[in-house]
């Protein structure tokens, strides 16, 4: 990326993050929007454009990029959204209980699969607790490993955890329905619009660059 390009995508970060955090305290006024590292907001807005950059070379109708102006309407259309949505999980979603319950079943997940000792007790308990609450002899203790699709969700997305145990397997069922509800939840407007920040040579810049 050409110097000139870095220098006016730092500045305008800033400057966009500032907007964003003003839109945002209107609607959150307890929360306090201090960040501890500035440098990231670079990289948010330069990941961004450089992913819109990529989904517009990857546009199977290619024909619409014959229109003039199309490819710098897109970019500001992409950046916009994208840098809103990535900025609303980054710092008011994460805030959220369902968020904090969901790094404690991670935690929970993480240590369970550290001590296998613990893992072995707690299924004990399992089995015995399941056995002595029905009234039935065919009991399959066995949990099946869910996905987001099996949640009503159209994505798909395997997660790492491969393990046959019940007890691991509904550690993770419970993460994947509470990564679906965060990410279930519309994500307020809050960006002004990116030709605010950029102007048309600078997007067309961006194109050359990335």
């Amino acid at each position: 990326m050409r110097q000139e390009l870095k220098d006016k995508m730092q500045k305008a970060a800033f400057q966009m993050f500032r907007d964003w955090t003003a839109k945002a305290r209107s609607l959150h006024p307890e929360m306090d929007f201090t960040i501890k590292d500035e440098s990231v907001l670079v990289n948010d807005l330069v990941s961004c454009a450089r992913s819109a950059v990529n989904s517009l070379r990857a546009d199977e109708k290619k024909t619409r990029r014959e229109i003039p102006g199309y490819d710098v309407g897109f970019m500001l259309g992409y950046i916009s959204s994208s840098l809103n949505e990535h900025w609303v999980h980054e710092y008011i979603r994460k805030r959220s209980e369902d968020y904090k319950i969901l790094i404690a079943l991670k935690a929970l997940r993480i240590y369970l699969e550290l001590d296998e000792v613990v893992l072995i007790k707690i299924n004990k308990l399992y089995s015995g607790l399941y056995q002595d609450d029905v009234n039935f002899t065919d009991l399959d203790l066995t949990a099946r490993r869910k996905q987001f699709k099996d949640f009503g969700s159209k994505l798909d997305i395997p997660l790492e955890d491969e393990s046959g145990d019940s007890v691991l397997i509904g550690v993770h069922n419970l993460i994947t329905e509470r990564v679906l509800k965060i990410i279930d939840k519309k994500s307020p407007e809050l960006m002004p619009e990116t030709r605010e920040y950029f102007s048309t040579e600078e997007i067309e810049l961006m194109l050359e660059d990335f």
